[in-house]
Parts: structure tokens; C-alpha cells; sequence
């Protein structure tokens, strides 16, 4: 969670600081860590839609039942 809110404070800063320069070194761990951090919360997102969609295949298979 915490490596997303540095990604959002950016995003937050860079909409808010029209005018202001950038700072790489600021910036260097940032896009580094791009794309380890998008590997992860994608797998976690996946694992996550697989649990959705057999919690919903359960749901759908005891109403199916009950009919």
C-alpha cells in the first residue's frame, strides 16, 4: 500500500505544480519501481477476480439450487 501512495503523491503533485521542475533523483526510485510494483499489484488483483468470480460461481450455483 505504501509504495502505491508515493506514486499517488506524485500523480498529486505533478497535476497540482504546473510550473515546478522535477527532481530526478526524487523521481529515480519512482520509475525504478515501476515496474516491480505494477508485477505485484497485478498479481494480487488477479488473485483477487479469481476469488470474486468463485464466490459469485457459488452464489449463482445455490440459487441455481434453490429454484
Amino acid at each position: 500500500k505504501n509504495e502505491l501512495m508515493n506514486y499517488l503523491g506524485f500523480r498529486y503533485f505533478f497535476r497540482h505544480a504546473y510550473a515546478a521542475e522535477l527532481d530526478w533523483e526524487r523521481l529515480q526510485s519512482l520509475v525504478q519501481g515501476v515496474e516491480p510494483t505494477f508485477l505485484r499489484y497485478r498479481s494480487e488483483l488477479n488473485t483477487f477476480m479469481t476469488w470474486l468470480r468463485a464466490a459469485a460461481d457459488t452464489l449463482n450455483g445455490r440459487r441455481n439450487n434453490n429454484c
